[in-house]
């Protein structure tokens, strides 16, 4: 119809700030809209489903979208609800495997659809943020509801940089001794070139793994 779907996804490798981004933006939305009442955020986390329960996806998100979602819409003038990992429920149907109960993945993925341009149409005061590790294993007709994309990549050499200034400073309150690093931008460069194609959160994980074990020139 052209009219907006209020659907937004962020897409892009594992550990790249998408769901902390979603959270940011719901954050920011609740902030801008607050004298005119309270916002709802809504988090649907596809592991939280357990795998006995894939038989009955569909009705689990017609339930959830049709019912759950409006009785929370009832309550709150303005609702966020946040979709990780959207393509465990909006599977690209084109390529689904026989050996992944195709019939259930067509459903479940009709019912996304369903339950989107109903929400969509009826509550317009509810907008969708769905995170996606894998875009092209997510539904086209799903894809093409969307208002907005967003792409997220791997930190380049300079993030990488500033990842490790921001972690390093961080871990410095507690130990002092490992101020002086920060301000020591060649083996910060050494440490950013040994983190080439890691994720932002790995790289924060495991810096200190990383200094502990990996060269003594830079971890002294």
């Amino acid at each position: 119809s052209g009219l907006p779907h209020g659907l937004i996804i962020l897409a892009g490798p594992p550990g790249t700030g998408k769901t902390t981004m979603a959270r940011g933006l719901a954050q920011v939305a609740a902030l801008a809209l607050a004298r005119q009442g309270a916002t709802a955020l809504v988090e649907i986390n596809p592991h939280a489903f357990p795998s006995d329960m894939l038989g009955e996806s569909q009705r689990n998100v017609t339930r959830l979208l049709t019912e759950t979602i409006p009785e929370i819409a009832a309550r709150r003038p303005f609702v966020v609800v946040l979709i990780d990992e959207v393509e465990s429920f909006a599977v690209r149907r084109s390529s689904a495997s026989f050996e992944a109960n195709p019939v259930d993945v067509h459903r479940a993925t009709d019912a996304v659809l369903l339950g989107i341009d109903e929400v969509a149409k009826n509550l317009p005061s509810v907008l969708f943020l769905a995170t996606t590790n894998f875009i092209d294993a997510v539904d086209e007709a799903f894809l093409s509801r969307a208002d907005l994309v967003m792409h997220f990549a791997l930190p380049d050499h300079d993030a990488i940089v500033r990842i490790l200034e921001h972690a390093l400073g961080e871990l410095a309150v507690q130990w002092p001794a490992i101020r002086p690093m920060l301000a020591d931008t060649e083996r910060l460069d050494q440490l950013a070139t040994l983190c080439d194609g890691w994720d932002g959160r790995r790289i924060r994980d495991r810096k200190s793994t990383r200094l502990n074990s990996s060269h003594t020139d830079i971890s002294r």
